[in-house]
């Protein structure tokens, strides 16, 4: 339809006169030439003012076809014709209030005649056009002064309460008749506003403006209203401010919690593999609300989305595809922000269930594996989150996956437990998969090291695959080498490559750069390290025979970095060690009649400093010993090391997960190892939750902060009756990892009921989490009700595991439980059979107590 058709003329009954038919006509011949001179003037900023001027002096009858053509001339301009000036003018501003009036009409009224609804039309295409500049704004290379201007603009225009209120209730209007009436079946492209729509494309139902248009368009053109406006305050400069989060947030987030959005989800997810057009509605709730909640700052009412999230997921998994729907795209980056906010809802959601059925898929998407990684990631942030993750069966489908997305390594180094490790198949596939991916990057330093061509890689090239080297490298020895069973495959590894050999020639090539960066060299020898602790491997031999490593490194203890010349000696003396190549009484320099009484105290971790200076305070004040705190992170020389540990009577490790992979407190227990008078060790945890199995801290005992002091005494004074008989100390010493079937059942913490859960035999996988709960005493509650009542308890813990993990108790599990808790009851009652059957006297009342508390706790 052609502007001329709203002139006065065309109307039949109009009372205005020969005169107002010239105004008009004079009128329109104006408009069009400000419409020629908004899209074609190198400078139509200096017209805005004639334009304005025209505007506000039209009859109040003429406003609306003036606004239609002002709007319509500007939205028809390109992003690069678009100009912050125009933005900026006054005119501006009054399309906006004259949208805000509109709408507000519309709210009034509940309809809006022909001039209304094309005039909102217009104003729509002239905002969707401001939010496409916006965006090529931020992509050019805009001067700081700039982009302050447009933001105090872009806030100055629509950072207005009034407007956002109504343009709230405008939404809810709409929804809440979407909800109640059948759905528009006007379709439109999915997206299909990549092109300006000319006039031509509106149809009007009357050429006056007392006759209302269709009820079906002007739901149309307001929803393609709103939803400009919820793109445009999804912008950065809008978004999160706190007008919009006040009103426009809560808004979006219950227009997301209709059964309206959960309805076109399920159509949409339905027919997204034959048709490729919704309507507006959809458009506006599946994609620009979703949207904005993705980008917003999630709140308590964002999550209140997760029980529709689950249903959408839900069908979507009924659902043959193979591929992923936009919809499906858009709710995993929802959830990778959710997950941020609140782990727990997603693990009580069972979300990631959904994940895993499609893993491969997902993976495969485009832009998608780095969202899935950042889940996994969060989740993995928490004891229960890898537990969940762990039970859905996460661990193997990443290890698959490593090999072709590199983003799923930091996940399954967090997932990952001695458990998957004690699985042959499991553990030969990651060792290969950690060479592959370790020599690859090898290959890649050794060729942009040696590569000495003008054209060459560039330099930002070459420092990229440094990066990655050295990300990779900490990952590997921080997560995956605190496993001795890993350092040792990587070691036997040799059927195709020897990854030693491979690792020394790649060090001493690359030393030979002088470009490298020094902290590729540190990060590479302290790798190296790791493997020198081997004492199950022919690793020193091997070593041994390296001469120009061996040369190497003692050139690095007189002519390099710090931390360089701290790892070369450490490595150098370990070799020592290992291979026995000092003398005997010069590697054992301690005396066995030291009469000092000095606690080592070694910690990994600045972080747990000011625990550990208490604890160090403590010892000396109240218990007047002397006390050395070695911070592993600001040493500087391993024979201060070793000249500390052979004035020193006991060594206290606070242990946390930085000490599980840090060298130098894995080189102090390997000296102590090799003395002959070995000073006692023990460990205190500074971190909850700190699992140590498989790793060279499980060896030493784990005593708790209520007990450490009388377990020092124990050690230090050697005349304590209790030093001669350790063992009847026994119940002060909890938590000692890989240990826990030589305390009495009755001192088991939850962790020594997790050991026991992974090493029984017996198959009760699915009650795994329910039993895992549980510590020593209850576990052997457990056992001892379900010995009195099988049936009932199976029906009960059943319950329980549904509400819990949504998965039947099978009845296999059940006896392979109750058959091993019953093994427990005997053990426990071995424990309290007497040791000394000649002395009846001392034991017998033991077992009459022993009688009576099994008879109470029945009862």
């Amino acid at each position: 339809m052609s502007v001329c058709s709203f002139s006065i003329h065309s109307h039949t009954n109009c009372s205005l006169g020969n005169d107002c038919h010239l105004t008009y006509d004079v009128k329109q011949k104006e408009m069009n030439e400000i419409r020629q001179l908004c899209t074609t003037s190198a400078s139509p900023g200096k017209h805005l003012d004639e334009i304005l001027g025209l505007f506000q002096a039209c009859p109040p009858q003429y406003r609306l076809p003036s606004l239609s053509l002002i709007c319509q001339s500007i939205s028809c301009m390109s992003i690069e014709q678009l100009d912050i000036n125009i933005i900026n003018h006054q005119l501006f501003f009054v399309i906006r209030q004259s949208s805000e009036r509109l709408l507000l009409s519309w709210l009034t009224n509940g309809s809006l005649n022909g001039h209304e609804y094309r005039a909102i039309f217009y104003i729509y295409q002239l905002f969707k056009l401001l939010s496409e500049w916006l965006i090529e704004q931020d992509q050019m290379i805009v001067d700081m002064k700039t982009k302050e201007l447009i933001k105090r603009i872009i806030k100055n225009l629509f950072l207005d309460e009034n407007f956002i209120e109504i343009l709230c209730r405008v939404i809810h209007q709409l929804i809440h008749y979407e909800n109640d009436e059948q759905r528009s079946t006007i379709n439109s492209p999915i997206l299909n506003d990549e092109n300006h729509v000319s006039p031509d494309d509106i149809h009007l139902q009357t050429h006056i403006s007392d006759i209302q248009a269709e009820q079906t368009d002007i739901l149309d053109v307001l929803f393609r209203c709103v939803n400009s406006l919820v793109v445009l305050y999804t912008h950065p400069i809008l978004l999160n401010s706190s007008i919009v989060d006040k009103n426009l947030t809560p808004c979006i987030i219950n227009c997301l919690n209709t059964s309206l959005f959960l309805q076109l989800a399920t159509d949409f997810l339905r027919e997204n593999m034959t048709n490729d057009q919704i309507n507006i509605q959809s458009i506006f709730l599946i994609f620009t609300c979703l949207d904005y909640c993705i980008l917003s700052a999630i709140t308590m009412s964002t999550l209140r989305l997760l029980p529709s999230i689950r249903d959408i997921f839900h069908i979507w998994s009924e659902i043959p595809h193979t591929d992923i729907s936009p919809l499906i795209i858009r709710l995993i980056r929802f959830l990778n922000q959710l997950t941020l906010a609140d782990s727990d809802a997603i693990i009580r959601e069972n979300l990631c269930s959904y994940l895993l059925s499609s893993f491969e898929i997902l993976c495969q998407t485009s832009n998608l594996i780095d969202e899935i990684a950042s889940i996994l990631v969060k989740l993995c942030s928490t004891n229960l989150g890898r537990k969940h993750l762990r039970h859905l069966g996460f661990v193997q489908c990443i290890l698959y996956g490593t090999k072709r997305y590199i983003q799923l390594w930091r996940p399954l180094a967090l997932l990952i437990t001695l458990q998957d490790l004690h699985e042959t198949s499991f553990l030969k596939r990651l060792i290969h998969l950690l060479i592959q991916r370790t020599i690859h990057l090898f290959q890649s330093l050794t060729i942009e090291s040696n590569d000495t061509s003008f054209d060459s890689t560039s330099p930002s090239s070459k420092h990229q695959v440094i990066e990655i080297t050295i990300e990779w490298l900490i990952l590997l020895r921080t997560n995956f080498l605190i496993f001795s069973v890993i350092v040792d495959g990587l070691i036997n590894s040799t059927r195709k490559v020897n990854f030693i050999n491979i690792l020394i020639d790649t060090i001493l090539s690359i030393q030979q750069d002088e470009d490298i960066h020094p902290k590729l060299i540190d990060t590479m020898i302290e790798f190296l390290w790791i493997f020198v602790f081997s004492t199950t491997t022919n690793i020193s031999d091997s070593l041994q025979k390296r001469t120009d490593l061996g040369l190497w490194l003692k050139t690095n203890m007189t002519d390099s970095l710090p931390n360089i010349r701290l790892t070369s000696q450490g490595i150098l003396s370990t070799l020592d060690f290992n291979n026995k190549t000092l003398n005997r009484s010069t590697l054992n320099r301690r005396s066995s009649n030291s009469t000092s009484n000095i606690i080592c105290m070694i910690n990994a971790d600045d972080s747990h400093r000011d625990l550990c200076f208490t604890l160090r305070d403590r010892l000396q004040i109240e218990q007047q010993y002397s006390v050395e705190l070695l911070q592993t992170s600001t040493c500087q020389s391993i024979e201060s090391v070793i000249q500390l540990l052979n004035r020193s009577s006991l060594g206290l490790f606070c242990v946390n997960s930085s000490m599980k992979s840090d060298n130098l407190s894995h080189f102090i227990y390997h000296y102590i190892s090799f003395q002959t008078h070995k000073i006692p060790l023990l460990t205190i945890l500074t971190e909850q939750d700190c699992e140590l199995n498989g790793n060279w801290l499980e060896n030493i005992p784990i005593v708790d902060k209520q007990s450490i002091l009388k377990q020092i005494r124990r050690y230090l004074n050697q005349n304590d009756e209790s030093y001669l008989h350790p063992t009847s100390h026994l119940s002060d010493i909890h938590n000692q990892s890989g240990n826990y079937s030589q305390r009495p059942i009755s001192y088991w913490t939850a962790d020594d009921v997790t050991q026991w859960c992974e090493a029984t035999p017996g198959n009760f996988e699915t009650l795994r989490p329910l039993v895992k709960r549980l510590n020593g005493p209850g576990l052997v509650h457990l056992a001892e009700i379900l010995s009195i009542e099988p049936a009932s308890m199976y029906h009960s813990l059943n319950s329980e595991l549904i509400q819990r993990t949504g998965a039947n108790v099978p009845l296999t599990d059940y006896v392979s439980l109750r058959s091993e808790l019953q093994r427990l009851l005997i053990q426990k009652h071995n424990e309290h059979i007497p040791q000394n059957p000649l002395n009846n006297k001392t034991n017998k009342p033991k077992k009459r107590r022993w009688k009576r508390s099994r008879f109470c706790t029945i009862i």
